[in-house]
């Protein structure tokens, strides 16, 4: 009955945010509705753990857009790990990015542009015993970023927590709740570039496979340059977006 609901509440989701209106990415004025798909292996080494995940994405109505990332992490502390990761993305859009023809507003045409972004992460977790239901985890993750780009660097402040329904006591289902909070380093007029919670539910198949069903909200803080006769002066205009993400999460060697 649990892998029936399971799988009925993807089949669900999935055909409502491909059967959902796409709006063109010129449209700054509403709201796009994505989805995207990601693979990703998880090798744990013991105080080791190696990632690599390659995440597809439709958004609006762009071509489907992928990246890559590889990496891991290092714990530290039973509490505390510390992780580095390269990734390899396409077609990720930048302030910069804006153009304007005959007083129309649009996205250039970036689809085939690639970058690697270096990130480093320190995320401590603590379990928390005193909360009813006893299987409660709250992680505090702290992301850095460098593009080589355009040397954009962003710090992401993300408090997350995590619940986990146990059988057999191995983890069955995991649920997942977190709010990201992107700051402009070095770019940006906006104190917040990008900030939003996302939520995600895992069941484990088996020791090996994991199904992840993945919902998020982001509003994102543009600061673009509008032309006021042969003047530029910088606006900042606001944009939501939400996505569906589907994922299978492979861990070979389990720990």
């Amino acid at each position: 009955m649990k892998k029936s609901f399971f799988f009925l509440t993807i089949a669900v989701l999935w055909n409502l945010s491909l059967s959902a209106d796409h709006h063109t990415a010129g449209s700054l004025e509403e709201s796009p509705f994505n989805t995207g798909t990601r693979l990703m292996f998880l090798g744990d080494l013991g105080k080791v753990d190696l990632t690599a995940e390659v995440l597809g994405s439709y958004r609006g109505d762009d071509p489907f857009r992928l990246s890559l990332t590889t990496g891991g992490y290092y714990r530290i502390h039973k509490n505390l790990k510390a992780g580095v990761f390269h990734t390899l993305q396409q077609g990720v859009l930048h302030d910069e990015d804006w153009e304007v023809s005959d007083g129309e507003w649009s996205w250039a045409d970036i689809s085939g542009r690639y970058e690697q972004v270096l990130t480093a992460d320190l995320t401590p977790r603590f379990l928390l015993p005193g909360i009813p239901g006893r299987n409660w985890v709250f992680a505090l993750k702290n992301r850095y970023g460098y593009n080589f780009y355009n040397e954009q660097q962003t710090y992401l402040l993300q408090p997350g927590l995590t619940w986990f329904l146990m059988k057999n006591r191995s983890p069955l289902i995991s649920a997942n709740g977190s709010y990201g909070f992107y700051f402009p380093l070095n770019f940006s007029e906006s104190i917040l570039y990008k900030q939003g919670p996302w939520v995600s539910i895992i069941y484990h198949m088996n020791p090996t496979l994991k199904l992840e069903l993945r919902g998020s909200y982001l509003r994102t803080n543009w600061t673009v340059r509008k032309p006021d006769g042969t003047e530029w002066e910088k606006i900042s205009v606001e944009t939501d977006s939400w996505e569906v993400l589907l994922g299978l999460i492979w861990t070979p060697f389990p720990g």
